[in-house]
C-alpha cells in the first residue's frame, strides 16, 4: 500500500472515531426523535381544527418515556407571543413507543406544538408540528328527528308545521334556525322543534355562533298539510342556457334571456296519497300579471313522481314558454283535480327589467368587519326568513342589488301595525360590501313584531323588500357547558379539568340583554345557586371579568361540588328591572352504573311528540307520582351507560331495548318504544313509550329496568287516573275568560255521560266523550253559561262565565245569519251590510250574469265578520285545541298577496266576511259549512277555489268606516277595496265626509278595506288641467294606468278602454258568456299592457252601451273619436236623444261650427252630452271684429286619456256616483 493510501485511510478511522463520540443529539433530526400521527410539521401548511382542545399523539425513538412533555406557542406574524406548558403533564405511554397528551389548549389562530425528550446523552431534543384553530363554528349532520339527512338544495318533505331538526355543533356556544335557540342534546349535538312552517317551501337558516365567530347554512324543508302544495317552481330558458329563475319565496326577479323572463315553467306538487288510485292530474299554470284578471294559461306534462301512504308527488313542465316583459307584480296559479282533491296554488314573485334597480334577497351576515372607511367583508350569510325572531342588538343584514345603484338612494325602515316606527327608535347605518351588496347595520328597533322594508330608488322606480321579524329584547342567563340533564362522573379541579366534559369545574355562560359594559349593578346582582349554597358571580370569576358581550366564566368554589344524584344549579338576577332566572338539574353518577332519569308522562301528540307536560295534563303528587284525566300519555325519560333497557307495566314486561353489533341501543319495536335522540359521547339515549293506554281508572305502574353487565338499576312511574265528572276544555279558563265574539265555541269532556245540555240545548256528542256546542248571540259584558251533564238518572250541573268585551279592535269577531231587516251593522258601526229583501245566499256563479249552476238557496248560514291584522289577514292569532292554546302563525304567502296595491294606502281597518260554502258530496248528499277565519287549517283563504265560497241572490252594499282624522279634501281619493280570489279588486264608491263612511255594491264575501290614493304620477302631476279628474278616476278604480311608473295621460283612450271605464263608472253588476261572445275581436286572453277587459266590453254591448264597427267587430284597440264617445256617453247615462236626426241638425249647428262634419249617427247624442255639459266643445279663435266666442266639435278628434277623464269624473258626478 502506498503511502498516500495510507495516509487517507486513518484519516478515515479517526473521523469515524470523532463520529461516534458526537451527541446522539445532534446526530439526529428532530423527525427521528418524534413522528406526530394527526398533526402536520409544515408550518405553511398546519393541520386546521375547529375545536381548542385537542388531542397530541405520535410515535417516540432514542427518547426516555417518562421525560417526555410539550409546549404551546401562539404565532402571529411568525413570531411567537403566547406560550402555554404542559408542566407536569405525563403523557399516555402505549407500546412503549407510542405517546398520547390528552386535552392539549389551543390558543386562535396558528399554533406550534413542541414536543420535547431527553436522549440518551442527556440532551433535551424536539419535535415539532403544527396546528390552526380557527375558532370557527361547525354545522353538520343536519337531518330531521327520522333520520333524513337535510342536504344543500334537496328539501325533505315533513306533515308536520313543528318539524324537529337534529345537527351538530362543534365548536358552537349557540345555534339557531330561523332565530328560533336550539337546546343542547350533547357536546355537539343540538336539536330545535317549533319551527312553525308554512305551508309549501320553507327556508331555514341554521346558525352557529361562539363568542366571536359565527357560521352559517341555507337548507329547506316543504310542509304538506294535506292540502295540495306546489313547490320547486321556475322558470328554465328552453333556448340555449336554460339560466332558471326561482320562483318561490315571492323573489324580485330579472331577465334570463333576451331582456325578458322566457322560457318553460317546472315545479312539482303534493298530493294526499289516493288510494282510489284515479288518473294522474292535469296541471294548467295560470299566470296573471299584477291586478289584471285575465291569466296567461299554461297547459303541462305531468308526470308521476314518489308515493308514500301519506303524499304522492309530481312534476309539471309548461308546454310552451311564459314570456314576461312588463315590470310589475306577478302570480302563477298552479290548479289541477287529482280524484277528489283540487289544487289552487298561488307563487307570488315580482319582475324587473334591466333598467330597474332591484333587491333580489335580504340576508343576514354574520362576522361583519370593515374593509375601509366605506366597505365591510363578512364571513358567511343566511336568508334572512321571515318571522325571524331577533333576541339581542346590533344585527347586521345585507341587500343583494340587481343593476346600477346608488347606495344613497337605499333606505331600511320599520312599521309596526302599519304606522312608520321614527328614526329616534329605529336607528341603523349602511355601507358597501366587498361583493358590491348593501350592509345594513340596525342598531336599534322597537320591541315586538314589526316588518323591515329595504328600499331602494332608481330611474325606474322605487322597489322595495320586505321581512317580517320579532324583536324579544328580554334579557337571560344562557349556560354554554351544560345543559338540563347533563351527567357528570365526577367534580373536577380548575383549571387542569376545565376542558373534561366529564369534570365538573365551571359554569360558561352569557348575560344577555343585561348592561355589561364597566361596573354595572345588572352583574352585581347576578347570582349563583348550587344545591342550596348561593354565592354572587362576579366573586368567582378567577381574575377574568365578564366581557362586553356578557361572557363570563364561573370557578365552582369547593363547598359547592356536585353531590351524587340530581343536583339543581340556578343562576337569578335582575336586568334593567326585569327579574331572570335559568334553572337546570344535572346529575353526578360514575361512569361505570347504569343511569335512569328524567321519567315523567308528557300528553300524547302525533304531529309534534312534547318534551314536556307544559298545560299540566300530569299533576305530580309526589316522587314519580301523577294524577290525570288523560287517557293515554307518552313516557319520555332518559338512560345512560346500558346495554339494554326492559319496561314493565304493572308487573308484566312489555318491551325491552338492546345494543346492537356496533354497540347503539336499538328498540325491539320503535312504534312502541321509540329512541328520541342518542348522544353516543356521553352513551345518553332519550326514549319515548309511545301512545301508552291508561286504566279507564285506577293506577299504573311503569317500571323501567336499565342494565350495564351485571350492574342494573330500576325506575317506577306510578299514574293514577281519575274519572273526571267532567272537563271545560274550552273555553280554556281563565286564559280565555275574555273574549272578542259574539260567539264561544264550548267543548266539555264528560267521560261516561250520556248527554250535555247547555239550558235546554243538547251539545253534539263526539268521539272520546267530548261534546261541542256553539252558543252565539252572545251579549258585551259577563255571560254566565250553564250546563247539565247526565249520566244515567244523575245529573251534575256546572257553569262558568267569560266576558264578551265587544270591542272593534284585531280579532273581534262577529257572527249572524242574513239580515232580514235590510241590513246588519258590526263593530260600533264600522262596518254595514246592507242587502234587499229576500235576499238568500247560494253558491258562487263563476260566470255572472248567466244562469247560476245550482238553484240552492240558504238563509240561515252564519256570516263571520272579524277585524283583521292588516299585515298578514290574521282574525284570530291563537285557537284552542280541546285545552291546548295554539298559535295560529301568520302566512309568508297570505301577507305577501293582501300587500296594498301600488300607489294606495289603508283608510281603514282590514275587515274579513264569509258566509261559507255548500258542500255537495253527491247530487243527493249535501251540507253547508257556516263561515270561517282566513286561516281555518285547509281551507286557508288563499287556497279556498270558487266552489268553497258563496255569494248573496241579489246585490246589496257594504258601508265601511274610515279614519276619522282624515280630511274631507281627501274624499275624492278613498274608495272601498275587495280582497277575493287572491287579488284586490277596486269597488270606488260613494264617500260621506259627515258620517266618515265609503258606501259600494256588493257582490259577495271576503276582505274589505278603504284605501286612499297616497301617491300620483309624474305625468298626471305635471298636467295643465286634468290633475284633480285623473287622480278621482284612478282612486275610484274607473281608469288604469300605463304602467307603475307612468299614467300615459296623452295617450289617446281605445275603444276597448272607455267601454271597461263605462260599465265600471256606472258600477254595473258584470254580464259575460265566455263561451259566446259578441264580437269575434276581443280576445278572452292576457294581452299585455291591455287596458280594456273583455268581460267588462261583454258587459256594457249586452246592457245597449256600445255598439260595433262592423258585423261582430269591435275594433277595441282603436283610438276612440270624441263622437264616439258622446254617442256611448248619451247611452251610459240614458238621456233624451231626439230620434228624429234631421231635427236635431240646427240644434247641434247652434251649438258648434263643425256640425256639418258629424256622422249621422252621433248627431242627436252629441246635442245630448253637449247640453249637459259632459262634453264641451273647443274654442275657435276669434277673427276681426269677431267678440262672440264659438265652438267647434272636432267629432273626428281622437279622445286622449285626459280628457276622458275628466268626461267620466263629470258623468259619475251628475249620476251621483261620487
Amino acid at each position: 500500500m502506498k503511502p498516500l493510501q495510507h495516509k487517507l485511510l486513518s484519516l478515515f478511522m479517526i473521523l469515524a472515531m470523532v463520529i461516534t463520540l458526537l451527541p446522539m443529539g445532534v446526530a439526529k433530526a428532530d423527525a427521528e426523535y418524534f413522528r406526530f400521527t394527526n398533526f402536520s410539521t409544515n408550518m405553511a401548511d398546519p393541520t386546521q381544527v375547529n375545536t381548542n382542545v385537542v388531542q397530541l399523539a405520535g410515535s417516540f425513538n432514542g427518547v426516555s418515556a417518562n421525560s417526555i412533555t410539550y409546549q404551546v406557542e401562539q404565532i402571529i406574524n411568525g413570531q411567537s407571543v403566547q406560550i402555554s406548558r404542559g408542566t407536569g403533564v405525563n403523557p399516555i405511554i402505549e407500546n412503549g413507543s407510542m405517546f398520547k397528551f390528552m386535552n392539549v389548549q389551543l390558543f386562535q389562530g396558528l399554533n406550534k406544538i413542541t414536543v420535547f425528550g431527553i436522549n440518551p446523552s442527556g440532551n433535551q431534543v424536539p419535535g415539532v408540528c403544527y396546528v390552526n384553530f380557527s375558532n370557527v363554528p361547525v354545522l353538520y349532520d343536519i337531518k330531521l328527528v327520522d333520520g333524513r339527512v337535510l342536504e344543500a338544495g334537496q328539501p325533505q318533505i315533513v306533515t308536520s308545521p313543528d318539524a324537529v331538526i337534529l345537527l351538530k355543533a362543534p365548536n358552537s356556544d349557540r345555534v339557531t334556525v330561523n332565530g328560533i335557540i336550539a337546546y343542547s342534546a350533547g357536546e355537539d349535538a343540538y336539536i330545535v322543534s317549533d319551527l312553525n312552517l308554512k305551508p309549501g317551501l320553507n327556508p331555514l337558516a341554521i346558525v352557529a355562533s361562539n363568542s366571536t365567530m359565527s357560521y352559517s347554512l341555507n337548507r329547506q324543508l316543504v310542509y304538506f298539510n294535506g292540502y295540495p302544495t306546489a313547490y320547486n317552481t321556475q322558470i328554465e330558458n328552453s333556448a340555449g342556457t336554460p339560466n332558471p329563475v326561482v320562483l318561490e319565496n315571492k323573489p324580485t326577479v330579472g331577465p334570463n334571456s333576451g331582456g325578458t323572463l322566457n322560457g318553460l315553467i317546472t315545479g312539482q306538487i303534493i298530493f294526499a296519497t289516493d288510494n282510489t288510485n284515479p288518473p294522474d292530474p292535469t296541471i294548467t299554470l295560470e299566470l296573471y300579471e299584477g291586478s289584471n284578471p285575465i291569466p296567461i294559461t299554461l297547459a303541462t306534462t305531468v308526470t308521476r313522481g314518489t308515493t308514500t301512504a301519506g303524499h304522492t308527488i309530481f312534476s309539471y313542465t309548461s308546454t310552451t314558454n311564459a314570456n314576461i316583459a312588463t315590470n310589475g307584480p306577478w302570480q302563477l296559479k298552479v290548479r289541477g283535480t287529482y280524484g277528489t282533491q283540487g289544487a289552487n296554488y298561488p307563487i307570488l314573485f315580482n319582475y324587473r327589467n334591466s333598467n330597474t334597480a332591484y333587491i333580489s334577497a335580504v340576508n343576514q351576515i354574520y362576522n361583519v368587519r370593515d374593509l375601509d372607511a366605506t366597505r365591510v367583508v363578512y364571513d358567511s350569510s343566511t336568508v334572512f326568513v321571515d318571522n325571524t325572531t331577533i333576541f339581542e342588538l346590533p344585527i347586521w343584514l345585507e341587500a343583494k342589488i340587481e343593476n346600477v345603484f346608488d347606495i344613497n338612494n337605499v333606505t331600511l325602515t320599520s312599521t309596526q301595525n302599519g304606522t312608520p316606527v321614527p328614526a329616534s327608535v329605529f336607528n341603523y347605518s349602511k355601507k358597501l360590501t366587498d361583493k358590491g351588496t348593501v350592509a345594513l347595520k340596525i342598531n336599534n328597533m322597537p320591541a315586538g313584531e314589526q316588518v323591515l322594508t329595504v328600499s331602494v330608488t332608481s330611474a325606474g322606480g322605487t322597489e322595495t323588500q320586505a321581512v317580517r321579524v320579532n324583536y324579544v329584547p328580554a334579557p337571560f342567563i344562557q349556560l354554554n357547558n351544560l345543559y338540563n340533564g347533563k351527567v357528570f362522573n365526577t367534580n373536577g379541579t380548575y383549571p387542569a379539568d376545565e376542558n373534561d366534559p366529564r369534570k365538573f369545574t365551571t359554569l360558561k355562560g352569557r348575560l344577555v340583554n343585561f348592561n355589561n359594559m364597566g361596573i354595572d349593578p345588572d352583574q352585581s346582582t347576578v347570582q349563583v345557586k348550587i344545591n342550596g349554597r348561593t354565592v354572587r358571580l362576579i366573586d368567582n370569576l378567577g381574575g377574568t371579568p365578564i366581557d362586553a358581550q356578557g361572557n363570563f366564566t364561573f370557578i365552582v368554589p369547593n363547598d359547592m361540588k356536585l353531590v351524587n344524584g340530581p343536583n339543581q344549579i340556578t343562576l337569578s338576577g335582575v336586568a334593567n328591572g326585569v327579574p331572570v332566572t335559568t334553572n337546570v338539574t344535572v346529575y353526578l353518577f360514575s361512569e361505570h352504573v347504569p343511569v335512569v332519569k328524567n321519567v315523567k308522562p308528557v300528553p300524547h301528540d302525533p304531529l309534534s311528540p312534547l318534551l314536556d307536560d307544559t298545560n299540566l295534563k300530569f299533576v305530580n303528587t309526589g316522587t314519580l307520582q301523577y294524577v290525570t284525566n288523560e287517557k293515554e300519555a307518552d313516557i319520555v325519560f332518559d338512560v345512560q351507560n346500558v346495554d339494554k333497557v326492559v319496561i314493565t307495566v304493572d308487573g308484566a314486561q312489555l318491551i325491552t331495548a338492546g345494543n346492537d353489533a356496533s354497540g347503539t341501543l336499538v328498540s325491539d319495536d320503535d312504534r312502541v318504544l321509540h329512541i328520541d335522540s342518542h348522544d353516543p359521547l356521553e352513551r345518553r339515549y332519550t326514549l319515548r313509550l309511545v301512545k301508552h293506554q291508561l286504566p279507564k281508572t285506577g293506577l299504573r305502574s311503569i317500571t323501567i329496568q336499565a342494565h350495564l353487565e351485571s350492574a342494573s338499576v330500576a325506575s317506577t312511574l306510578s299514574i293514577t287516573r281519575e274519572l273526571s265528572p267532567y272537563i271545560v276544555l274550552s273555553p280554556k279558563l281563565p286564559n280565555e275568560r275574555v273574549i272578542n265574539q259574539n260567539f264561544l265555541n264550548i267543548a266539555i269532556l264528560a267521560e261516561g255521560a250520556d248527554s250535555v245540555l247547555i239550558g235546554k240545548e243538547a251539545m253534539k256528542k263526539e268521539a272520546n266523550d267530548i261534546f261541542r256546542y256553539e252558543l252565539r248571540n252572545m251579549k258585551a259584558g259577563i255571560n254566565k253559561v250553564k250546563f247539565t251533564v247526565m249520566r244515567g238518572t244523575q245529573k251534575l250541573d256546572g257553569e262558568f262565565e267569560v266576558n264578551y268585551a265587544a270591542s272593534n279592535t284585531v280579532g273581534g269577531q262577529f257572527k249572524t245569519t242574513v239580515p232580514k231587516t235590510g241590513s246588519v251593522k258590526v263593530f260600533n258601526s264600522d262596518l254595514t251590510l246592507t242587502l234587499p229583501k229576500n235576499t238568500f245566499l247560494r253558491q258562487v256563479n263563476q260566470t255572472p250574469g248567466q244562469d247560476a249552476r245550482t238553484v240552492d238557496l240558504f238563509d240561515s248560514q252564519n256570516i263571520l265578520f272579524g277585524i283583521a291584522d292588516r299585515n298578514d289577514g290574521r282574525t284570530v292569532k291563537k285557537y284552542n285545541n280541546d285545552g291546548d292554546i295554539r298559535d295560529i302563525s301568520p302566512m309568508d304567502i297570505a301577507a305577501d298577496l293582501l300587500t296594498v296595491p301600488a300607489h294606495f294606502g289603508y283608510a281603514s281597518k282590514l275587515f274579513w266576511m264569509d258566509a261559507g260554502y255548500f258542500d255537495a258530496v253527491t247530487p243527493t248528499q249535501w251540507s253547508t259549512v257556516h263561515g270561517q277565519h282566513p286561516y281555518n287549517t285547509g281551507y286557508e283563504f288563499y287556497t279556498r277555489t270558487a266552489n268553497k265560497w258563496m255569494e248573496p241572490s241579489q246585490r246589496g252594499t257594504i258601508t265601511l268606516k274610515y279614519d276619522a282624522d282624515i280630511r274631507n279634501v281627501t274624499a275624492p281619493k278613498l274608495s272601498v277595496w275587495r280582497f277575493y280570489n287572491n287579488t284586490w279588486k277596486n269597488l270606488g264608491g260613494i264617500v260621506d265626509t259627515s258620517k266618515k263612511t265609503v258606501t259600494a255594491s256588493f257582490d259577495g264575501f271576503g276582505y274589505y278595506a278603504v284605501f286612499y290614493d297616497a301617491y300620483s304620477f309624474n305625468d298626471v302631476i305635471g298636467h295643465g288641467y286634468a290633475r284633480n279628474q285623473l287622480e278621482t278616476v284612478f282612486a275610484k278604480g274607473v281608469m288604469l294606468p300605463k304602467n307603475n311608473n307612468e299614467f300615459g295621460v296623452y295617450d289617446n283612450i281605445t275603444r276597448g278602454e272607455f267601454a271597461t271605464m263605462m260599465v265600471k263608472m256606472l258600477d254595473l253588476p258584470l254580464s259575460y258568456d265566455p263561451n259566446n261572445l259578441t264580437f269575434n275581436d276581443v280576445p278572452k286572453d292576457y294581452i299585455a299592457g291591455s287596458l280594456y277587459d273583455y268581460r267588462y266590453i261583454e258587459t256594457a254591448v249586452r246592457r245597449g252601451l256600445i255598439r260595433g264597427v262592423g258585423p261582430r267587430l269591435f275594433a277595441p284597440n282603436q283610438s276612440l273619436t270624441r263622437e264616439q264617445a258622446a254617442v256611448m256617453i248619451a247611452r251610459a247615462m240614458n238621456l233624451k236623444v231626439n230620434p228624429d236626426t234631421d231635427k236635431e241638425v240646427p240644434n247641434l249647428q247652434k251649438l258648434f261650427t263643425d256640425a256639418g262634419t258629424v256622422d249621422y249617427y252621433a248627431v242627436s247624442s252629441i246635442t245630448a252630452v253637449a247640453k249637459e255639459g259632459i262634453i264641451v266643445g273647443i274654442p275657435n279663435r276669434l277673427t276681426g271684429t269677431q267678440k262672440k266666442p264659438t265652438y267647434r266639435f272636432d267629432p273626428h278628434a281622437f279622445l286622449n286619456r285626459a280628457d276622458a277623464a275628466i268626461i267620466t269624473e263629470k258623468v259619475m258626478r251628475k249620476m251621483k256616483r261620487l
